[in-house]
């Protein structure tokens, strides 16, 4: 049975570099095999083939996990061209909140605002009722955390430490 490898040449470059630094383990006669013949490798020559821990997996299935997941079991991760994002927080607009807001002063109903508006319901009660300790109006705040400095003295010595490190002054 032969399985195709990948067909992106990174991936593939990249996983014969995690082979030959001792991420995998392999036959010796594997390890003699090019980009090109290492594409289709048959599962009768990797089935002896294991990682470094004490799974039994084989190498094709970690060339199959390296290719769907873009990751091995040891923690390397590939970041996606694509980034997904996976939470729907904070999606709105701040303009169309202000402008919400602004509704809500002169009278609409809290309901009536949320669907015309496409905001959620709980988010716009709560900042037209100034219950937000943290974010207020329109701005945006995620976490619960706030900054000790004020803002300029943290942007001051942002530009600080970026003018060292120009100089070649390094933090550590």
């Amino acid at each position: 049975m032969v399985v195709p490898l990948c067909e992106p040449p990174a991936l593939t470059k990249l996983f014969l570099d995690m082979c030959m630094y001792g991420e995998i383990q392999r036959l010796p006669a594997i390890q003699e095999l090019s980009v090109q013949e290492l594409k289709a490798v048959s599962f009768e020559e990797t089935e002896s083939c294991v990682a470094h821990d004490s799974s039994d997996r084989t190498v094709l299935e970690l060339q199959a996990d390296f290719v769907n997941n873009c990751e091995f079991h040891s923690g390397l991760k590939i970041m996606v061209r694509n980034y997904i994002r996976k939470t729907k927080r904070q999606t709105w607009d701040a303009n169309v909140m202000q402008t919400a807001l602004n509704e809500i002063a002169n009278g609409m109903p809290f309901k009536r605002a949320s669907k015309i508006f496409n905001l959620p319901l709980t988010t716009l009660k709560r900042r037209a009722k100034g219950q937000n300790k943290l974010a207020k109006g329109n701005s945006k705040h995620l976490g619960r955390c706030i900054s000790t400095l004020p803002e300029e003295i943290e942007t001051s010595l942002k530009n600080y430490a970026l003018e060292m490190e120009d100089r070649l002054f390094w933090p550590y």
